[in-house]
């Protein structure tokens, strides 16, 4: 998948809060997340904001927010699950250099 495709489908998985399972470089098997947004860091990287909550994880921590980079990302599929958003969530927070598009911290 080109980046262009992964991102078109973060964000309508945002809009729809729909789950997601994504494959990364070097993983064995999916991760399962509820993304938040897109961004651009400083260094001009892409990342998927989200939650993982299930699936590959080398923390072992779940459920835990995750800033996954869009060019490891192999594969990603929006799910029929909906997820609710995390009141944890904070969009203006200064970890992020600027947003493509995040969640409606409304809904």
């Amino acid at each position: 998948m080109t980046a262009q495709q992964i991102v078109d489908i973060v964000k309508t998985a945002c809009k729809e809060r729909n789950v997601c399972k994504a494959n990364f470089v070097d993983e064995s098997s999916a991760r399962i997340i509820n993304p938040l947004g897109v961004c651009l860091t400083s260094k001009r990287e892409l990342l998927i904001v989200c939650i993982q909550s299930g699936g590959y994880t080398k923390s072992g921590g779940l459920p835990e927010f995750k800033n996954l980079p869009v060019d490891k990302c192999t594969r990603i599929e929006k799910m029929k699950e909906t997820f609710k958003l995390n009141k944890g969530f904070n969009p203006k927070s200064k970890q992020y250099n600027m947003w493509l598009f995040h969640v409606d911290e409304k809904d």
